[in-house]
């Protein structure tokens, strides 16, 4: 009889452990399948921008891919650094994702002290969102009718010319100081608390011309108030056809413009990334993303993860080289 318990006894135990490891194995495979939750994306600037606009229209677009509601948070402060701390210190199970800009990521570390991350050790970076050039703008009456006009008269009156910008260390700041390097000009840089004051001041005559995301300025491009002389882009916009690139005028060197970009920490897995990039690559390759964004002035580009951390890495060496110049002059 003692025999026949102690048979049993290992059989219910084996059994045991087989339910067990089955219920285990069942509970696993339902944890890694990604995604299973919400999942939240921080916006590195305040609501209302073109960041903040792109993220949202991307949010919308990927959630349908992804079969989950993407929940947009924005978290701004310090040039955008504030909201990609946050994310780098994260969680990394693929549930918190970065809607970040070349401003915050590669800009703001070369003009800021004590940046808490580095962008290429501590994110992977996913694929653009949307891109703006930056954009050499005049009001209607200006007496500078062409780019050509503007330079010639900078090289003339050194210091003369007054531009606005978004503020010091933007991407606006930093694509004028290089034309400055690169045209061999000098003007005088007023930097405004946001990109949207530096429009006004323009029309209002108080600065003789604004560098401006032209998704920022398109509407007033539009009504002729302001009209471009030039954007820092490869080819022509689509809308506005008659504003010449930098490359056309004799500028091929690689110009800091805008983006927006997809990043998560690093330390996400393969399974999730493996979900991840596809989607997010098919969202901005859909139609209605595509309509959305170029109605906001801004363009789709495509990059793969390599390839993107290769431009990333590229602009980091130009945003190094420029942000020397900057810091050489008086702070206004």
């Amino acid at each position: 009889m003692r025999s026949v318990f102690v048979r049993k006894s290992w059989v219910g135990f084996v059994f045991s452990v087989c339910v067990s490891l089955i219920l285990f194995v069942g509970i696993s495979s339902a944890q890694e399948k990604y995604p299973s939750k919400n999942i939240e994306l921080y916006i590195v600037m305040a609501p209302g921008g073109t960041i903040d606009a792109l993220a949202r229209i991307f949010a919308d677009e990927l959630s349908k891919l992804l079969n989950t509601f993407i929940s947009p948070i924005n978290k701004p402060g310090a040039s955008g650094t504030v909201g990609a701390a946050f994310v780098a210190q994260a969680k990394k199970d693929g549930y918190t994702l970065l809607a970040s800009s070349g401003s915050a990521m590669t800009l703001a570390p070369q003009m800021l002290a004590n940046v808490p991350f580095n962008t290429l050790h501590d994110f992977i970076p996913i694929n653009i969102i949307g891109t703006s050039p930056n954009m050499i703008y005049v009001k209607n009456d200006s007496p500078f009718k062409s780019f050509e006009d503007l330079i010639d008269y900078a090289r003339k009156n050194p210091d003369k010319l007054t531009y606005g910008t978004a503020g010091t260390g933007s991407d606006c700041h930093f694509f004028m100081e290089q034309l400055q390097l690169y045209g061999n000009i000098k003007v005088s840089h007023v930097p405004f608390k946001g990109g949207g004051e530096v429009l006004p001041a323009v029309l209002g005559g108080h600065i003789d011309f604004g560098v401006s995301l032209m998704a920022s300025v398109a509407n007033q491009l539009k009504a002729g108030a302001a009209r471009g002389l030039v954007i820092s882009d490869d080819k022509r916009n689509p809308i506005f056809k008659d504003i010449p690139t930098t490359p056309e005028k004799g500028y091929p060197q690689q110009f800091i413009n805008h983006w927006t970009a997809l990043f998560t920490p690093l330390g996400v897995s393969q399974t999730v990334l493996d979900v991840l990039v596809p989607a997010a690559n098919r969202a901005i390759r859909t139609e209605s993303f595509v309509k959305r964004v170029e109605g906001l002035g801004c363009s789709v580009k495509y990059f793969t993860v390599h390839d993107l951390r290769n431009f990333i890495a590229e602009e980091e060496k130009i945003a190094a080289t420029v942000a020397k110049e900057i810091k050489k002059k008086p702070v206004k």
